[in-house]
């Protein structure tokens, strides 16, 4: 990974900018990229033969194969990268955070974030590690909900990705049922995405304890995905009338589909001998009012405040005359 300088920033980027369609609305185009994959770190080692000459393998060691040898095998460590989840990039009191589902990261906190480039399409593998060194706020997990959240340092000059106001957090009173919705995210289980993935579908229920279920079908990779509500144009499901230009606000976080399954009995025994399962085409989702609950306990007010005080550490003037 090239070193770069990495940046708190500390600035509210306007949602602007209208691009992909979803029916007859249009999805602003920063609501995509305000979507991250999270991803692990996997290191297996490759087998590579050389041929008869001198070369470098790497790490900068000189290798020389003789004429008696021809060839020479080699074996070299590779870093790959597998997909573990996604979420949300929000600004809370001018500090960047991130927001996903606690089961993607509790069990392994050493995740990276994918960072699309703005003049390359290789992404950056940026580590948790490292934004939690820097910045002091490591993983602040919801204690009633399935809810994660994070400071992110970003490079503002060559990371392509936007932050959404955390004034778009819809609470979960204001969510009906029957509201059209669409989930963002990386269903890598499915298929390998350089940017995210649409599924259109409709609030389905409202199932108390700030839980939502959706019609709306998502694989695994789709953890802790945002779900918008889709811009309106015209008459809802119901024919009741809706202002045209509703914002597209974050319903919540998408946390898994629940499964359909079938027993295939026996005519022999009576017993069931085979279990199939299939995805039933719902997906639970966790309200933005957990996350918007957890940016207020007193760990993630800390955090927001010592963000906050590097950035006006770094920004404060230099004495004069220092040596």
């Amino acid at each position: 990974m090239r070193s770069l300088k990495h940046f708190l920033l500390f600035a509210f980027l306007p949602v602007a900018g209208f691009g992909q369609s979803l029916g007859t609305a249009k999805v602003p185009e920063d609501l995509l990229k305000a979507t991250l994959q999270l991803e692990i770190a996997q290191t297996r080692t490759n087998t590579k033969y050389f041929p008869y000459g001198i070369f470098k393998e790497e790490g900068g060691k000189v290798i020389q194969v003789s004429p008696t040898n021809l060839v020479a095998q080699v074996f070299q460590p590779e870093t790959i990268f597998l997909p573990a989840g996604s979420g949300v990039l929000m600004s809370h009191s001018n500090v960047n955070v991130f927001a996903t589902a606690k089961h993607v990261v509790e069990k392994n906190e050493d995740v990276f974030f994918r960072i699309p480039q703005k003049n390359t399409n290789m992404p950056e593998h940026r580590p948790h590690r490292e934004m939690k060194a820097r910045s002091g706020v490591g993983w602040i997990y919801s204690t009633n909900a399935d809810v994660a959240v994070t400071v992110l340092i970003i490079n503002p000059t060559t990371d392509d990705i936007r932050f959404i106001p955390l004034e778009m957090a819809a609470k979960y009173e204001s969510v009906s049922v029957g509201d059209d919705i669409f989930v963002s995210g990386f269903p890598s289980s499915v298929i390998e995405l350089e940017a995210p993935a649409l599924r259109s579908g409709i609030v389905s229920s409202k199932l108390g304890d700030k839980m939502i279920l959706i019609d709306a079908l998502t694989f695994p990779g789709n953890s802790g995905g945002p779900v918008f509500w889709k811009p309106t144009m015209g008459l809802n499901l119901f024919g009741n009338q809706i202002g045209e230009g509703r914002y597209p606000s974050l319903v919540g976080l998408a946390l898994y589909s629940p499964l359909f399954s079938e027993g295939a009995v026996s005519p022999q025994s009576g017993r069931t001998r085979i279990v199939f399962e299939a995805n039933s085409g719902y997906t639970h989702v966790v309200s933005a009012s957990r996350i918007l609950e957890v940016l207020e306990y007193p760990e993630a007010k800390d955090a927001i405040d010592r963000a906050l005080g590097k950035q006006l550490a770094a920004k404060a003037p230099q004495p004069s005359g220092t040596k």
